[in-house]
């Protein structure tokens, strides 16, 4: 767990299903698109995926949560990157990329005859 005392907090509060999908339900209401992520929560079934997909040298100002949802739609992932920074980061999309890449990565090992969600 990150070295951050909120990211403890973070991590125990939003593990939990229902507060992530509250959480989601939250930013989606309040998004310009949001109605399209609430109409893939409506009824969709939650569970948090083990394992962090974030690097060692990262843990202390990180907490990742991976969520897989089962919706009418298919197989979904949302990926949830708590990060707590004094300022903005310019590398942060790559960083987004290595993780989803890796997300994507393990899927394949533990799914290989399924097609990416």
């Amino acid at each position: 767990m990150a070295g951050q005392p909120h990211d403890a907090l973070f991590k125990a509060a939003f593990s939990q299903p229902d507060h992530a999908l509250g959480l989601l339900r939250m930013i989606a209401e309040r998004h310009p698109r949001g109605a399209e992520l609430l109409a893939l929560l409506e009824g969709a079934d939650i569970r948090l995926v083990p394992g962090s997909f974030v690097d060692a040298d990262l843990a202390q100002v990180h907490t990742d949560l991976l969520f897989e949802l089962h919706a009418r739609q298919g197989r979904v992932y949302i990926y949830a990157l708590y990060e707590h920074q004094s300022q903005r980061h310019h590398r942060m999309p790559l960083r987004i990329y290595t993780y989803m890449d890796r997300i994507w990565v393990r899927h394949d090992a533990e799914h290989p005859d399924e097609p990416l969600p």
